[in-house]
């Protein structure tokens, strides 16, 4: 079963974790904003992109943590890497103040 991360334990590991956005692209370019730092992943390519995070601590997130992000996280799973998704999704990430850049600062 896929494990949660709450959005404040998620804002302490910026800097040590791969932060992965999974939203769907559409819900994703609705919102304009991400979290700082975040990597891009669509959720169709989860089982097959899963390697370039091998070895490395993941929080996958989508827009609410339901389907899309523990989906793509219960595969990393599968796998065998220490994936985490975002306990409530990006809405919670943003209900809880937390810092957002715009889309057009993805690395």
């Amino acid at each position: 079963m896929p494990r949660s991360i709450t959005p404040s334990n998620v804002a302490q590991m910026l800097d040590t974790a791969a932060i992965v956005d999974v939203r769907k692209e559409q819900a994703r370019l609705k919102s304009g904003r991400t979290i700082p730092g975040a990597l891009r992943l669509l959720p169709q390519d989860a089982g097959t992109r899963w390697r370039e995070f091998e070895g490395q601590t993941v929080v996958l997130f989508c827009v609410h943590g339901h389907e899309v992000s523990q989906t793509a996280c219960a595969l990393f799973e599968e796998k065998g890497v220490d994936a985490h998704y975002l306990a409530g999704g990006f809405e919670a990430w943003q209900a809880a103040g937390l810092p957002t850049d715009t889309l057009g600062k993805d690395p």
